[in-house]
């Protein structure tokens, strides 16, 4: 099959104007591909002839260069077969070469290299390559109400008085335990290697809270996860917390099924009164739907992902365990808290911004955080 017959849909739809607008687009990118096209070098059999010296060197790429390739981008992107021209590409994402490929086979242009269409993109800052996943909030004004109070209680924690603590709550569930055959550590020149074939020794759910203010992490490992054991944990760090001397404690949580998230509240009530805690008040803050990087424990579960379980390489889960438990005492030994500069006008501006809206970030100074060097474990640095 040769290339024109590949790609014989795509021709088709290049031609498939469906409205005058079209047209006349299409006839606007045609006159810029007339204006862009590349000069091909003279050839003589199979040998390249070699350039006049004398000719002048190829410009920069120009205006109209960028703006034709500009026009043609989002045609080649398009997956919806309703708009207009759309070219039903079978890529589901585009690099240089493939589309000075596209552009030749379609004939828009003689010729034209990868290197020229890398040149255009960079002159214009586009990366069609790149993706970024977001997920789009499904009550806006319900997740803008909820993100500012935790937001709020984030930027009020370093001003709180004694008795008052924060603590950022969730569970990272099903840890695995996997037992490799071979694990070897990198040597010059080589990357560590780890078997891809595994044994599955079990899995266990760590339930964490990190105090906002410190930065240290409360856990207990279970081999549930239930609403029960959730309580367990939380009647546990209330408890813990009330014995460092708190009486008004904060708990930020998502809406996971574990928590109960509406009923939570009235359910530390009245566990407080049947405790005579009658001195501790409990504020149950949730997070908005679809908002977990709001949570700043999940920054503590990359880390922990990244240090201990990457790569997952654990002879028992008893093992596993034993790991985690002595990351967790590693963090306390010296914590820090998380360096946390989003705001509620970064939020606000995130969800009503417009092209003049201004960014708040913009000249905001940066933190800067000087590490005394400590030692570790009663071992000098």
């Amino acid at each position: 099959m040769s290339a024109r017959e590949l790609v014989g849909p795509i021709i088709e739809a290049v031609g498939a104007v469906q409205s005058e607008e079209g047209a006349d687009v299409q006839a606007e990118v045609a006159a810029e591909v007339n204006a862009v096209t590349l000069p091909e070098q003279a050839t003589t059999g199979d040998v390249t002839a070699s350039p006049d010296p004398t000719a002048s060197k190829p410009s920069p790429p120009a205006h109209s260069q960028i703006r034709f390739l500009m026009l043609w981008l989002p045609w080649l992107l398009s997956q919806d077969p309703d708009q207009g021209l759309c070219l039903h590409l079978p890529f589901s994402r585009l690099s240089a070469p493939v589309i000075a490929w596209v552009l030749r086979v379609v004939g828009l242009v003689d010729s034209i290299s990868a290197r020229t269409v890398q040149r255009w993109l960079s002159a214009e800052k586009i990366k069609p390559w790149n993706f970024r996943s977001w997920i789009t909030p499904k009550d806006l004004k319900s997740f803008l109400e909820r993100g500012k109070v935790v937001l709020a209680l984030y930027a009020r924690v370093p001003n709180f008085k004694k008795g008052e603590a924060a603590y950022s709550v969730d569970e990272k569930t099903s840890i695995q335990g996997r037992a490799r055959c071979t694990q070897e550590p990198p040597q010059k020149g080589k990357p560590g290697r780890v078997q891809s074939t595994y044994v599955r020794k079990g899995a266990v759910q760590l339930f964490a809270a990190l105090n906002v203010a410190v930065g240290s992490v409360f856990a207990q490992l279970h081999t549930k996860k239930t609403f029960d054991v959730f309580s367990e944990f939380v009647t546990s760090l209330i408890l813990m917390a009330v014995s460092e001397g708190n009486n008004i404690i904060h708990l930020i949580i998502d809406n996971g099924s574990t928590h109960r998230p509406k009923a939570l509240q009235a359910w530390i009530d009245a566990w407080l009164i049947k405790q005579e805690l009658m001195n501790v008040t409990v504020h149950v803050h949730r997070l908005p739907v679809r908002s977990s990087w709001l949570n700043q424990v999940e920054i503590f579960f990359g880390q922990l992902q990244s240090f201990v379980l990457t790569p997952n390489n654990n002879p028992s889960l008893d093992v596993l365990k034993e790991r985690i438990t002595h990351f967790i005492d590693f963090s306390n030994f010296y914590p820090q808290p998380i360096d946390w500069t989003y705001t509620v006008a970064d939020l606000q501006h995130q969800f009503e911004r417009t092209p003049d809206t201004p960014d708040p970030r913009i000249g905001r100074p940066t933190k800067t955080r000087r590490v005394k060097k400590r030692p570790v474990f009663g071992l000098a640095a």
